[in-house]
């Protein structure tokens, strides 16, 4: 149980100070509510409440469950506690959305914050990471702060790129399902006639008009074990790519020739984003980067930030007596990270870590990540053209080879 300092409102309008214990802050929150009060902010105070006499087995399990003391997790998890606060002004600014995808991600984002997590789910939650800055905030929860508005630019901004993807997607996909029926069409009807036509003239059939009539007898008289073969294989794909990407073999065996993929310029502005604002609230170094190479999702960083976080370590015990934030950042062990992310965790004063540097970077790598996702899906259109005309022209030519080699004997 925690002891808590809150500012309330009566049913008057009236502000209220004072202090109350609760086991969260949730709890705080529905207690205060219960007595008619409108909470304004409330803040744990990190003193905890000694059990009572009828309760001798507290102490030993809360012993028991947390064995040593981490000031950067408690201060972490008391963070993550303010979304209770939170969470109400986001429930009001849903009701102005629209039915329709942004209203129903908004929905999927409040209960999946409504939910009990640890501090390295929230992390490793995209949702969680930009919702950080906000509940860093001293802010008073409301729609017009500052951090509220920010917040749900990001919100908007993010609904109107998946709307955005999800147009450009239709035209490929048409243009795939247009080329699906073509297949089945030809199959069914046009390529039954160009087989019994050249097996009346007992034509040895080349090897791409074998190929097509040997593709139209598993899309016709074979269907069924076509369609399972393609679930099949489409599923063992799937799962080479996930077991491929969890362990971001990608990156080690051709190491900064893909540094600037879409996939990496992504971890690197949810790493070094999530950085700064963990930094910004006075973190350790060796536990920011720990908890930011979590939260960036990609395997290949978060072992490089986890390197970096003991190296951290090994700093800070070599000058004992100093705060991580006076030592300084050190090198990275790995040479994983870029350059500028070396650059904005050594450009602050006296070696420190510089925040508005990491926050600028974590920027530049989404807008870059952002941009080449809109150059990739502007050229399926075209992609799927050519797709498309390859396609045609192929059936074209198989068909038509044997033809011209009929042509030629008769001549």
């Amino acid at each position: 149980m925690w002891d808590f300092a809150y500012q309330a409102k009566n049913d008057r309008g009236e502000l209220q100070s004072g202090r109350l214990s609760a086991d969260d802050v949730s709890a705080a929150v529905h207690a205060l509510a219960s007595q008619g009060l409108e909470v304004v902010s409330i803040r744990r105070v990190d003193v905890e409440i000694e059990p009572s006499v009828s309760e001798p087995n507290t102490a030993e399990h809360s012993a028991a469950e947390h064995p040593t003391h981490n000031p950067a997790l408690e201060l972490l998890t008391s963070v993550i506690e303010r979304r209770h606060l939170w969470l109400p002004v986001i429930e009001s600014q849903l009701q102005e959305l629209p039915t329709g995808p942004a209203r129903r991600a908004t929905e999927a984002r409040i209960n999946r914050f409504s939910q009990s997590m640890t501090v390295e789910q929230f992390l490793q939650n995209t949702d969680g990471v930009e919702l950080l800055p906000l509940l860093n905030s001293d802010e008073i929860p409301t729609p017009a702060s500052q951090h509220m508005q920010a917040w749900l630019h990001r919100i908007y901004q993010d609904q109107h790129r998946r709307l955005q993807r999800g147009s450009r997607w239709s035209y490929p996909l048409l243009l795939a399902a247009i080329g699906l029926a073509l297949v089945v069409g030809w199959s069914t009807l046009v390529l039954p006639i160009f087989r019994e036509m050249f097996d009346e003239f007992g034509l040895n059939l080349p090897p791409p008009t074998r190929l097509l009539f040997w593709v139209s007898d598993q899309v016709t008289t074979y269907a069924l074990r076509t369609l399972l073969v393609v679930a099949v294989g489409c599923a063992m794909v799937i799962a080479f790519m996930r077991w491929w990407r969890s362990r971001a073999l990608t990156n080690r065996i051709f190491g900064r020739f893909v540094a600037g993929t879409t996939e990496n310029l992504r971890a690197m502005s949810r790493l070094t984003g999530t950085l700064a604002e963990l930094l910004g609230l006075q973190l350790p170094l060796a536990s920011a980067l720990s908890f930011a190479g979590q939260a960036s999702g990609h395997r290949y960083f978060a072992d490089a930030a986890a390197r970096a976080a003991e190296s951290a370590s090994v700093n800070m015990a070599g000058n004992a007596g100093l705060n991580m934030t006076e030592v300084g950042a050190p090198v990275d062990p790995t040479g994983r990270l870029p350059q500028s992310v070396v650059y904005g965790l050594t450009a602050g004063n006296a070696g420190q870590p510089n925040v508005a540097v990491l926050r600028e970077l974590a920027m530049i790598y989404g807008q870059i990540a952002q941009s080449r996702q809109e150059r990739s899906l502007g050229n399926l259109p075209v992609v799927g053209v050519l797709i498309l005309g390859l396609v045609v022209g192929f059936v074209v030519i198989a068909l038509f080879l044997p033809l011209f080699s009929m042509i030629t004997s008769l001549a």
